[in-house]
């Protein structure tokens, strides 16, 4: 049998994300970064830009030459043992993978790691969506390329055009996905859609940690005759569900209040359908707080609601609220059924209409809440598994 290789930690890693600042996956990198560095690794943080902005250049979002030269001579300059990839796919665009696979052919003991946060390693639509008349549908599996060809990626169709044409010139011309050597996902459900498209590559599991949250938690007791207390939290974008869910709550016959906490495009939309359907003392825009104000924010609420019509992946605010001590209304697909079933205190529905969400509510003022074990999702566990994934071998 041939001699095992031994392992040993890569001193010198290049930390890559579109962004330093923004949202969940922003949050992720710099946990990445300070883990690294506390374990006393040479770490550099390398980002297109220092916040979310729209696109200075079209072209450069199907290819950088810049940020490809950029990222080369850094490569070549600095020796880095490893690159840690996030998302790359907007500020910065797949055109980076050219430099890494160029660098990596000069040093053979170089290595490629790819956190996904989404899907957009196997559709140009990084939800894994794709629209009709306005409407979101979802892919389904396994996914067929043929069908990015005919299908409207984006809402408006411009930028479905150039989320294909940047797609296919980065994985199906240059086949760039050939270069990173492992990837790590925060749901088993983004790693088996990887593990589909991509047969031959190393996927493995890497929760998202979430930070200063107890590991075991307690929900708050049931009252039935109490006006049920909704919230959701989050970017308030079509892909949530919340004009349905709004839409769905009309034709309900219990009391509730639902408040909405976030900014993003919808909002306008969403506060003219309040207006529209006259639900304005039951159903508030509150704006978006700070991730520790909505911590203490919500511990005033019953349900955490999350609708929505695409997939997610691994979808922390579910953890959040099973932290706080909420109950659950979700999806029974993808990265949210996933979750839900780790925490527990979760109920289901296969469709957003006012029936389904009355046999939740029956469901829950029935359920006896049981205690949520979030170990999985601490930054504990997080820590001890990245840095079991950045070893590399040598012989």
């Amino acid at each position: 049998m041939p001699k095992e290789r031994a392992f040993k930690y890569s001193n010198k890693i290049l930390v890559i994300n579109d962004f330093l600042e923004g949202g969940g996956a922003e949050i992720v990198f710099n946990h990445v970064c300070d883990i690294l560095k506390s374990s006393g690794f040479r770490v550099t943080q390398y980002a297109g830009r220092n916040k979310i902005t729209k696109q200075n250049s079209l072209f450069s979002y199907i290819f950088s030459f810049k940020n490809m030269s950029r990222l080369e001579h850094l490569l070549y300059k600095e020796s880095y043992d490893m690159v840690y990839l996030m998302n790359y796919t907007y500020s910065l665009s797949p055109s980076i993978l050219l430099a890494i696979n160029a660098y990596k052919k000069h040093n053979p003991n170089f290595r490629v790691i790819y956190n996904a946060h989404d899907f957009h390693l196997i559709c140009p639509n990084s939800g894994l969506i794709y629209y009709k008349k306005k409407k979101i549908y979802k892919f389904q599996f396994p996914v067929r390329i043929s069908k990015f060809f005919w299908e409207k990626l984006d809402h408006r169709f411009g930028y479905s055009m150039l989320k294909k044409t940047q797609w296919l010139l980065a994985y199906k011309i240059f086949h760039l996905h050939n270069v990173i050597d492992l990837v790590l996902c925060p749901s088993i459900f983004l790693c088996e859609r990887i593990r589909e498209f991509y047969p031959n590559k190393k996927v493995l599991l890497l929760r998202n940690p979430v930070g200063n949250i107890p590991i075991s938690v307690n929900v708050k007791s049931i009252n039935i005759n109490h006006i049920i207390d909704f919230v959701f939290w989050g970017r308030l974008s079509v892909e949530k569900g919340l004009e349905e869910f709004i839409l769905a709550l009309k034709n309900v016959s219990f009391s509730y209040r639902f408040s909405i906490f976030g900014e993003g495009p919808e909002k306008e939309n969403l506060q003219r359908l309040i207006n529209e359907n006259k639900l304005q003392n039951r159903i508030l825009l509150k704006g978006r707080l700070s991730w520790e104000l909505m911590m203490q924010e919500v511990e005033k609420y019953d349900i955490y609601i999350l609708s929505s019509l695409w997939y997610e992946n691994a979808p922390l605010s579910i953890v959040e609220a099973a932290a706080k001590g909420l109950s659950i209304f979700t999806m029974e697909y993808g990265g949210m059924k996933e979750l839900g079933d780790i925490v527990g205190n979760c109920y289901y529905m296969n469709a957003i209409n006012a029936n389904e969400i009355e046999l939740l509510v029956q469901k829950y003022r029935k359920s006896t809440p049981s205690v949520s074990d979030l170990s999985e999702f601490s930054l504990e566990s997080f820590k001890h598994n990245l840095l079991k994934y950045v070893t590399i071998n040598s012989e």
